[in-house]
């Protein structure tokens, strides 16, 4: 079942994602005593023209800078970090219970050896049961997409 703003309602004692394109769907749940949030999300890959012209509603101008410096395409780049910010919100969104945009997580560092990009997150927003103020999103590369998840303990 889900709630009123269409979020899934978990068993008791558990927490849990869903996300899924046309042709990709993924669950991830856990139990409360394992994880505090967790989030999964899949973007397909944005075209190069489509992720440029996106870029500046996902992303502020420092992000974009962390960004080039990356040396990620704008379609990996921009997907990877819209994807990234749907799983913290997906994450947070039971604990905060509002709508809260892009500019929430900022982007700080990708790691493509590690396979992780790390977002600063509002302190406004910041929950006192969670450290959240740093969020460490695990990502890997498909072919035809890329999936991200944000696991907090």
């Amino acid at each position: 079942p889900a709630d009123n703003n269409r979020c899934p309602l978990w068993p008791a004692g558990f927490r849990g994602s869903i996300t899924h394109t046309d042709n990709y769907a993924a669950c991830v749940l856990a139990r409360t005593d394992q994880l505090s949030a967790v989030g999964i999300d899949i973007q397909d890959w944005m075209e190069e023209n489509a992720a440029q012209r996106l870029a500046p509603r996902i992303l502020d101008e420092k992000e974009q800078q962390v960004l080039a410096s990356s040396a990620l395409s704008a379609s990996v780049g921009i997907s990877l970090c819209f994807s990234a910010k749907e799983s913290i919100f997906k994450a947070l969104y039971p604990y905060i219970g509002h709508h809260f945009g892009y500019a929430a997580a900022k982007l700080i560092s990708i790691d493509r050896r590690e396979n992780k990009a790390c977002f600063a997150f509002d302190p406004a927003l910041q929950i006192a049961a969670i450290d959240c103020a740093t969020l460490n999103v695990a990502f890997q590369e498909r072919p035809h997409h890329i999936v991200t998840l944000l696991a907090i303990t």
